[in-house]
């Protein structure tokens, strides 16, 4: 089969979708802790605007947004000066 020719049977389908999943799974499977966070409407919507803005998933906005304020969080203390 070309890479530019469409599955010509189920099997051929499944493969093909099962290859991608496996791809995406390789990069996924280092995330190994879970936390449940809660948090107030107003965030959610501001995660969801940065969400939608950058194409990305809820998981992905939340660990970017995490990891800028954690960076943010570390030149701020780098210089002398409190978070906040």
């Amino acid at each position: 089969m070309t890479s530019s020719a469409r599955p010509s049977t189920r099997a051929d389908f499944v493969y093909i979708f099962h290859i991608g999943y496996m791809n995406t799974m390789t990069k996924q499977a280092v995330l190994t802790v879970k936390k449940l966070v809660a948090l107030d409407p107003e965030m959610v919507r501001r995660i969801e605007s940065f969400r939608f803005s950058e194409r990305i998933t809820e998981s992905e906005a939340i660990r970017r947004l995490i990891e800028l304020g954690l960076s943010r969080s570390a030149s701020k203390a780098k210089f002398g000066t409190r978070p906040g």
